[in-house]
């Protein structure tokens, strides 16, 4: 190839990428969206493992306070 067809060529791709590279306020307004919903799906899925963590944890000093009761009431753990 010469120096001329290559800076033709790289003319011809900078146009191009450069047609690709913007989008249509339609198509940018659906993405704000889509970003947005993805927020919320996000903030929802951490709520619920917190809420998750904390019955967990609620549970576990419970059974831990019944054990505790059991050894107290029985002087030893059930076999």
């Amino acid at each position: 190839m010469t120096a001329i067809n290559i800076a033709d060529l790289k003319a011809v791709l900078e146009e191009v990428f450069e047609e690709r590279s913007r989008i249509d306020s339609q198509s940018h307004g659906e993405h704000h969206e889509w970003i947005k919903e993805r927020i919320a799906a996000e903030k929802a899925r951490k709520e619920m493992f917190w809420e998750v963590s904390k019955a967990v944890a609620q549970w576990s000093v419970l059974g831990v306070l019944g054990g505790i009761v059991y050894l107290f009431r029985n002087g030893h753990w059930p076999s």
